[in-house]
């Protein structure tokens, strides 16, 4: 859990560390905020027609990526990954990576598309990794000094 939870934190490092900037298919209006989409000549609600550009940036990538992992109760992140079963961590970060809807011209070249993708591997593996423990020694007190189940042979 430890590890996975560290793969977590090393996403926002890893994000940070690429600099290029990617263009949406979304513009900013300064005046109110919102993001129409590029091919609107205006932003309806304020009637404003100066949009600019949006851009997948590194601060943007990060800020999308927190934003992703609070939907998810992955963020903050202590709490999930202290209290939370693997499996429900895992399925949690499958459906952060699933559920994306960000679209820029990197395509699935992006840096977060391919973390979230990278991520959601880690997550499987780790599972697949961890060895559960037998209920019925631990319920009857016969659990080996080496930690592995006796029922077994």
């Amino acid at each position: 859990m430890n590890y996975l939870h560290g793969q977590v934190q090393s996403v926002i490092t890893v994000l940070a560390q690429d600099k290029r900037g990617h263009e949406m298919t979304l513009q900013n209006c300064i005046h109110c905020g919102r993001t129409p989409p590029r091919e609107a000549k205006k932003c309806h609600p304020c009637n404003n027609s100066m949009l600019f550009p949006k851009y997948c940036t590194a601060s943007y990538r990060i800020a999308e990526f927190i934003a992703i992992l609070e939907k998810e109760e992955l963020w903050p992140s202590v709490k999930p990954f202290n209290e939370c079963a693997i499996s429900d961590l895992v399925h949690r970060i499958m459906c952060a990576n699933e559920d994306i809807k960000h679209t820029c011209s990197a395509g699935v070249r992006c840096p977060l598309l391919q973390q979230l993708q990278i991520l959601s591997g880690l997550a499987q593996q780790s599972q697949k990794n961890i060895q559960g423990l037998c209920l019925v020694c631990i319920k009857t007190g016969r659990w080996a000094d080496n930690n592995e189940c006796i029922c077994v042979p």
